[in-house]
């Protein structure tokens, strides 16, 4: 056991009755030298799992590092965003894209 001086972000946030806003990185060029969660069913899942099980966890956006000059890995992010919105029922506009 610690000296209680660590906190995680849930344990910060419940003291405080607010939401860690993050992004779920996405890997979207498919790269294996890139990190993130892949497209589809496994986002689906971590956002769904993030919902539903991390109560002091806002999901912000979603962000992306692309294939240089890769224009598709962000269209790859929108398409993404509109998978995300629909599986939480939010607007599409409250989550932010950012690509590296």
């Amino acid at each position: 056991e610690g000296d209680g001086a660590e906190e995680n972000g849930d344990e910060k946030a419940e003291k405080t009755k607010s939401k860690l806003g993050i992004y779920v990185q996405v890997n979207t060029s498919g790269e294996s030298t890139k990190s993130g969660v892949s497209p589809g069913s496994e986002l689906l899942a971590l956002v769904e799992s993030i919902s539903s099980d991390c109560p002091y966890l806002s999901i912000d956006g979603l962000m992306t590092i692309g294939a240089p000059g890769d224009l598709s890995c962000f269209d790859a992010l929108v398409r993404c965003r509109e998978e995300v919105a629909q599986a939480l029922g939010v607007k599409e506009e409250r989550l932010e894209l950012s690509m590296g």
